[in-house]
């Protein structure tokens, strides 16, 4: 009984931490409700992937909108959703990896709170490319189950770095007190929400070509960033964990595009 409460405990600290959904309520911080904080992440991200789908759906059939404002709408709810928390640690990301300095020189302008020329322009053209995939997503057809899946994704490739990934970079700051939170034997939390989406795609409509190449996908996105930050900065920070989220979702909606428009259109 009591576990179970600090699962769900967990579950609105993640929405506390990682959304600007207001949560009445104050929270023990523990190990353990921090543990259970980051693995509800991949729910937190199909509750938001959820509402947008919806957010798209009631935009594009019960609005005059464009396909084009519907999809700056909803670019603004997943930015909006989350606070621009993981926009945040993009753009720190960015600016440290393109300075083309030493790790350790990375990691000191990863900590600076001011945004770079790199980190701007990087932000600009991840936003761009990001509407650009939506919009001609929405305005190819009317399905949208799919978008509850590239936020869950982007946090279950979160997670799995925790769990077994290149290693914290520094033992400080907020990514540090949710990552030793976590163990080997938690990534039978990870198998688990991979056999609910695979249970759950043949009774979802829509397409589920779709779904599982977003699967497959996801795996060499988590491959990539485990060597990416292992070499580029020796490991991972709470900024890198941000980098990912944006990152990996912006390939996924380019993933959906290309599928779509250019391989069963």
């Amino acid at each position: 009984m009591r576990t179970a409460r600090q699962i769900m405990e967990g579950f609105f600290l993640a929405l506390q931490f990682f959304t600007i959904i207001p949560v009445q309520k104050e929270f023990a911080i523990d190990e353990k409700r921090l543990k259970f904080a980051v693995l509800s992440m991949p729910m937190i991200g199909a509750f938001i992937g959820l509402t947008g789908s919806l957010i798209i759906y009631m935009a594009k059939f019960w609005t005059p909108l464009s396909n084009w404002a519907c999809a700056l709408f909803l670019l603004f709810y997943f930015v909006a959703i989350t606070g621009g928390i993981h926009l945040d640690g993009f753009t720190d990301t960015a600016d440290a990896y393109f300075s083309y300095r030493d790790k350790e020189k990375r990691l000191k302008i990863m900590e600076d709170p001011r945004v770079g020329t790199f980190g701007v322009l990087a932000l600009l053209f991840l936003l761009a490319f990001r509407f650009l995939f939506m919009a001609e997503i929405i305005g190819a057809i009317d399905n949208f189950w799919f978008a509850v899946f590239i936020p869950f994704f982007s946090r279950l490739i979160v997670c799995a770095l925790m769990i077994d990934g290149p290693g914290m970079a520094k033992r400080e700051g907020l990514g540090y007190l949710f990552a030793k939170t976590l163990a080997k034997k938690d990534f039978a939390v990870l198998i688990g929400y991979l056999l609910c989406f695979f249970i759950a795609v043949p009774m979802i409509p829509g397409l589920p070509a779709v779904y599982l190449l977003m699967a497959l996908s996801s795996i060499f996105l988590y491959m990539y960033a485990r060597r990416f930050f292992l070499q580029s900065f020796g490991g991972l920070t709470g900024d890198s964990f941000g980098a990912v989220i944006e990152g990996s979702e912006t390939v996924l909606w380019m993933v959906t595009w290309l599928l779509l428009l250019y391989v069963m259109g």
